[in-house]
């Protein structure tokens, strides 16, 4: 698979009209903050100029189905559309990945589908599960909590996870770089991007850091903002793992599994 192919300032100059046309839609429908299209602009700037539409359709398909689940209604987790460290916690892993290509072209793409995989199936767990009419189960709590609530899981999230995994693993083995492997390579993308979100799931219910206001006894999550910030002070986990962290690092996880294990099976 050749890596950054294009017809040099030509690539670019169609590479930012879509990336521009992409956060228009966003902004119109007003998925994303002023601060989350800038940086899903030069995103998509980046993953357009020099992956192509081959690189390109993976994250759109992320990004289209993840928005489409938000038609009538904001994100779940930000009620004014997602902001720039949404758009990063999701896309910088990808968008590393695309540097891979020239040195470890099959490698890369598993990095890169991976990732994708994963944030999709949390995605579409978190806004697929809200929708339950049966609140979700903590993991760490063992009871029902209100919906949203991080490190809690339902019966439509999971599957809706595992529809989300497996539409990622499709497109990955779909587009793949190679005639060989291609349903190896979408059921390997498919199992790490549902194991990913049981993965955030758990860092969501175990580690990510749960705050209590001593002025009004607002329970809040690591990183959400609220009037009283000098008054908070840490009930259990990481002060500073954040949501938008959790995302990060498992993303993370599931494209260096994806990679790891597609390395593996090639030289065992």
């Amino acid at each position: 698979m050749a890596c950054f192919q294009g017809d040099g300032w030509f690539t670019w100059f169609l590479a930012v009209l879509l990336a521009a046309a992409v956060v228009g839609v966003a902004r119109q429908r007003e998925w994303l903050t002023p601060s989350g299209q800038g940086a899903a602009f030069l995103l998509g700037v980046w993953v357009f100029g020099l992956g192509g539409g081959r690189w390109s359709l993976p994250l759109l398909a992320f990004f289209a189905s993840s928005s489409l689940l938000t038609r009538g209604r904001r994100p779940f987790h930000n009620q004014h559309g997602r902001n720039a460290r949404q758009v990063l916690a999701n896309g910088l892993v990808p968008a590393g990945a695309l540097a891979l290509c020239p040195w470890w072209p099959q490698g890369a793409w598993m990095v890169y589908t991976g990732a994708l995989a994963v944030a999709t199936a949390d995605t579409w767990a978190t806004e697929i599960g809200v929708q339950s009419q049966t609140w979700p189960w903590s993991l760490r709590l063992r009871r029902a909590v209100p919906p949203g609530t991080s490190g809690a899981v339902s019966l439509r999230g999971v599957l809706a996870s595992l529809a989300g995994a497996g539409f990622l693993g499709l497109s990955a083995g779909i587009l793949s770089p190679t005639n060989t492997g291609r349903v190896e390579m979408g059921l390997l993308v498919s199992l790490v991007g549902f194991l990913g979100a049981g993965l955030d799931s758990l860092m969501g219910a175990f580690l990510q850091g749960r705050l209590r206001c001593k002025a009004c006894g607002a329970i809040l999550e690591a990183g959400e903002t609220h009037e009283h910030p000098e008054e908070q002070e840490v009930l259990f986990g990481l002060s500073w793992l954040t949501n938008n962290l959790v995302n990060f690092l498992t993303n993370l996880w599931g494209g260096l599994v994806a990679g790891g294990l597609w390395f593996l099976f090639h030289i065992l």
